[in-house]
């Protein structure tokens, strides 16, 4: 049985705002791991994007330049980890464990099993999720579900049990506003 979020809120927030557990929000899928999962030798100079953690840039989003690809025809045969806009990815494990992104530039892909993917039930909270998991209290999440140690990994059902700070989107839009302006502001430095 789950314990109640009252004996696990880290600070209080303002009123407006709501302590959730992430799976409230969102919903997570893995990467396809059957049979099908994608060989090196598959890859294909033009197709179907074939997302890994080498993908993810700094800035949050997918890289075009190193971008590997599969067939529609091996893409079809994944039976998990297909993503749709609006989604975000995280990583599970290794150097990468716990890097997000955006899906941009991509509308049509699929994941390695190294990560998953994140679909916002309100797409208008997308860009709060991406910097939630980008701040110390995601870091903190993250650590306190992870396993393993020369090789730290989660799982995304744990991913779920993340406590997550919702504030009135209003808020939301104010903070990832001043969010973006101090981030330009520190890499002018």
């Amino acid at each position: 049985m789950e314990r109640c979020i009252d004996d696990e809120i880290p600070f209080e927030i303002p009123d407006s705002w709501e302590w959730v557990r992430f799976y409230n929000i969102a919903s997570f899928q893995n990467g396809d791991r059957s049979k099908n999962y994608p060989n090196r030798n598959e890859y294909v100079s033009n197709g179907v994007a074939w997302i890994n953690t080498g993908h993810i840039t700094s800035d949050g989003f997918l890289n075009v330049n190193t971008m590997n690809y599969i067939t529609e025809e091996k893409y079809n045969s994944l039976s998990n980890g297909h993503i749709q806009k609006g989604d975000l990815v995280y990583c599970l494990r290794g150097a990468t464990f716990g890097k997000v992104a955006r899906i941009e530039p991509f509308s049509k892909g699929a994941i390695a099993s190294s990560l998953m993917i994140i679909r916002p039930f309100d797409v208008s909270l997308r860009n709060y999720i991406y910097w939630y998991l980008r701040s110390p209290i995601a870091y903190i999440e993250l650590h306190k579900y992870s396993n393993g140690s020369a090789q730290p990994n989660l799982a995304a059902k744990d991913v779920g049990k993340y406590l997550v700070p919702i504030p009135p989107l209003d808020e939301q839009i104010r903070i990832l506003n001043e969010s973006i302006r101090l981030l330009a502001i520190i890499e002018n430095i």
